[in-house]
């Protein structure tokens, strides 16, 4: 069973999304709305990267729950501790590694900059979600999708610029979330 749990803006933003943040079927995220470096949501509504440790465990050498994916979707959340906050390297890392190290592959996406959304954020996330979940073997990997999606939506020079992966470039959605070793 794989679960993408998705908070949509700080109006929906509740005790409930940090409850499923924690479920252990939990591990991958997407985030629309406000944020910083350090925290997505919106006062009084919102969560710190040090409260997402937290409640994940991922301080520790054990890194109890990590998550595979996260997609934060908000101003700046490329530039602080937020990759970390789930688990994720805040760095680039090659496929290589983590089957090298016998370790699932991890991506985090998020933006370098002030983010405006606008209408085509809406179609860049709809062509970006069909496009990488969709059920093709062995699945198509996430910078493919990103550079698919910004086409589609006419936005390749802002995400091309803008937006960063940290972790693997090359994860796939079906593959690397029911594999129980790297398969490459």
């Amino acid at each position: 069973k794989v679960i993408l749990l998705f908070a949509l803006c700080y109006k929906l933003w509740d005790d409930s999304v940090k409850t499923n943040l924690i479920r252990n079927e939990s591990r991958n995220f997407f985030y629309f709305g406000h944020a910083t470096p350090d925290w997505i949501g919106i006062e009084p509504k919102y969560i710190t990267a040090e409260e997402i440790t937290s409640l994940l465990h991922t301080n520790s050498e054990n890194n109890r729950h990590s998550y595979r994916f996260v997609f934060l979707y908000g101003c700046e959340t490329a530039n602080g501790g937020l990759a970390k906050a789930f688990g994720i390297s805040s760095k680039k890392v090659a496929a290589s590694e983590f089957a090298k190290n016998s370790l699932r592959q991890k991506a985090f996406v998020g933006w370098k900059n002030q983010h405006i959304a606008t209408s085509n954020d809406a179609t860049f996330i709809e062509a970006f979600i069909n496009d990488w979940t969709v059920s093709i073997t062995p699945g198509r990997p996430l910078k493919e999708a990103l550079e698919n999606a910004s086409r589609s939506a006419g936005m390749t020079n802002d995400v091309s610029k803008n937006l960063e992966i940290y972790g693997t470039e090359y994860l796939r959605f079906w593959v690397d979330n029911y594999a129980s070793v790297p398969l490459y």
